[in-house]
């Protein structure tokens, strides 16, 4: 099934209490925001910052192979140090 075992992340400051769903043919669909990231700033590691707040997460296992990691396009810029005064 092409949905079979799908995991998905949302990473936000939102609450981290995941929302899980059912999909046809079987597979599964998980949101859960990601907390304690913080501020941050030109130069951060966004990638590795994301990944280990994830796996800091009470009860979770961090992230997975076939994970959807969805992240502002802010946070990008300010981790590339794309600011505009």
């Amino acid at each position: 099934p092409p949905f079979a075992a799908t995991r998905r992340a949302v990473a936000s400051t939102s609450s981290p209490e995941p929302y899980d769903t059912q999909l046809g043919g079987g597979g599964e669909l998980r949101i859960f925001g990601i907390t304690g990231i913080g501020e941050i700033h030109p130069g951060d590691d966004l990638a590795g910052i994301i990944a280990t707040a994830a796996a800091a997460r009470p009860g979770g296992d961090g992230l997975a192979d076939g994970d959807v990691v969805v992240v502002t396009q802010k946070v990008v810029s300010k981790a590339e140090g794309q600011l505009v005064a």
